[in-house]
């Protein structure tokens, strides 16, 4: 947290094992597509970063649980909310959603809890 990176290395794919990462208050604007790899992800907490937009990644990590998007920069979400029906836990305040964006989080998420 707060560390100032600018970029993850790819290396960091071959994490296999990791479970829980955090990466809030740094300067990353992209997430290296090796992270796809951390199949076993539960936690991802990437708050304060420059994403600017949703990162694809986010759409391959079967086992995440709990993200933290918040204050990214995201001005609208991804068409297929699907791949994130096993969130259980999402905060995505301080982002320039839409009411109708929220509200498609609301009906494609029942389960998780949602912190705008």
């Amino acid at each position: 947290n707060n560390n100032s990176l600018e970029e993850l290395p790819e290396a960091i794919g071959g994490l296999k094992s990791l479970q829980r990462l955090y990466l809030k208050e740094n300067k990353l604007s992209v997430l290296p597509a090796s992270m796809s790899d951390l199949t076993a992800l539960t936690d991802l907490i990437v708050s304060g970063n420059p994403l600017g937009g949703f990162p694809p990644i986010l759409n391959d990590m079967p086992a995440l649980r709990r993200l933290d998007i918040e204050k990214t920069g995201l001005e609208s979400l991804p068409a297929d909310l699907t791949p994130l029906k096993g969130l259980l836990w999402l905060k995505i305040g301080g982002n320039k959603l839409s009411s109708e964006d929220k509200e498609r989080l609301r009906e494609a998420l029942p389960a998780c809890e949602i912190i705008f």
